[in-house]
């Protein structure tokens, strides 16, 4: 999966014309580290969807911390067209989450 920061958030999901999943996360999070892998599986089964991931602890990553007031880890969020379309917070099932990111982007 494609590490996000602040540098890189313009170019590889706001000018993305595929939907993007951005998976704020840390290294400590034991549940963040349970989803890891999950989302590797998940990004297989769907590629029409682009899985990105951003360390919201890191200092590459302030502004888009801030930015989407990412409070709790793990937080995904989902983006259509370069625009939050709708985000998720804790970890959550394999098929719960194919479910919200197939309905999401259909």
């Amino acid at each position: 999966m494609l590490e996000i920061t602040d540098k890189n958030f313009e170019e590889e999901v706001e000018k993305n014309d595929k939907p993007v999943l951005v998976d704020f996360f840390t290294d400590t999070c034991f549940p963040c580290r349970m989803l890891a892998p999950v989302l590797e599986e998940i990004a297989i089964e769907i590629p029409t969807v682009k899985f990105s991931k951003c360390n919201a602890v890191s200092p590459l990553c302030t502004e888009l911390q801030d930015r989407f007031g990412i409070v709790s880890v793990p937080t995904l969020v989902l983006f259509l067209k370069g625009k939050e379309t709708d985000r998720r917070i804790g970890a959550k099932t394999k098929s719960e989450l194919i479910t919200w990111i197939k309905d999401i982007t259909k």
